[in-house]
């Protein structure tokens, strides 16, 4: 029960992603909060998961090995979060954190493709119900012809998300998935160092530095110690604890969880379109857990963080 309930409070926190970081594109652009954000999740990672040890077992990694980190690295910490940054820019916080669980139908499907897991009619069903779920939002219950371009950015980034997952499981799964994360971080924040300084204006630093009022400040420090770092460490946690099928359980709360933030956080209002599609969204993720755990091999796989114990 204690693992559950700190993936539980994972989730919660996870879901605060949106909520800061739509208050964060109020007044930066979205790679320079990806760079600030993954630069000091990855350092503060690894000193405080004591990664030290682990990290340099990498330096015995083969050139292939390397290539799928960096090639992992790019899906998840550069091109993912910059199309989700950029489509939240564009829609509400709402539509973000329902539209982004896609993200589980996209790996069901995608284990199909590249893992050869067998379609089962719970996939088929809950396929059906994510696709309409998100198509009943982005067109407003079919009133609308035209999808707004930030619903298909978010979507496009929770593909992109899955892919990466994919890419862990069928070739990194290997390596601790908390060295993944913290390296995932440090190389996503170096690329998009390097890409900021050939399409980022050099004044956005300037201004980025003229932007630190209280409220930025305390969104940008929720969004590194909360979300991203105190977030991973409660997931890791719960791993080690108990069985990954009873922790990816509270993953169905997610959507309530963010939900509950954009309106009471941020104040945006639920649309009838909004309350149906996510019920369908809902409803697919809980049939694709179904699926997966008639899947999922019967060994309970945990991880050890191996954390420092400090003497008070």
């Amino acid at each position: 029960m204690k693992g559950f309930i700190l993936a539980l409070a994972a989730m919660s926190l996870f879901s605060l992603y949106s909520i800061f970081g739509k208050i964060l594109l109020e007044s930066v652009d979205p790679i320079i909060i990806l760079i600030v954000n993954q630069a000091l999740a990855g350092i503060l990672i690894i000193g405080v998961m004591d990664l030290f040890r682990k990290i340099k077992r990498l330096t015995h990694a083969s050139r292939s090995e390397l290539r799928v980190i960096y090639m992992l690295s790019l899906m998840s910490s550069v091109a993912a979060p910059l199309l989700f940054l950029y489509g939240l820019s564009m829609t509400t916080a709402t539509n973000s954190i329902l539209i982004g669980k896609s993200e589980a139908l996209a790996m069901s499907l995608f284990a199909v493709a590249f893992l050869r897991e067998k379609i089962t009619p719970q996939q088929v069903a809950g396929t059906a119900f994510m696709i309409l779920g998100i198509a009943v939002i982005s067109t407003r219950n079919f009133t609308s012809v035209a999808v707004n371009p930030g619903d298909a950015l978010v979507l496009l980034s929770a593909i992109v998300y899955a892919g990466g997952n994919v890419l862990f499981k069928k070739y990194m799964s290997h390596i601790p998935a908390e060295v993944i994360v913290a390296m995932r971080n440090v190389f996503g924040a170096a690329t998009l160092f390097a890409i900021s300084l050939l399409i980022v204006n050099p004044m956005a630093a300037f201004h980025f530095a003229g932007v630190l009022t209280p409220t930025f400040v305390t969104a940008l420090l929720c969004l590194v110690v909360l979300t991203t770092i105190s977030g991973q460490f409660l997931w890791y946690k719960a791993l080690e604890i108990t069985s990954a099928a009873r922790a990816s359980v509270s993953i169905l709360f997610s959507p309530v969880f963010g939900i509950f933030y954009a309106v009471t956080l941020l104040g945006e209002h639920l649309s009838e379109s909004q309350i149906l599609g996510g019920i369908l969204i809902v409803a697919g993720m809980v049939v694709i857990e179904i699926h997966i755990r008639q899947i999922r091999s019967p060994i309970k796989r945990k991880f050890h963080l191996k954390l420092k114990h400090h003497r008070h």
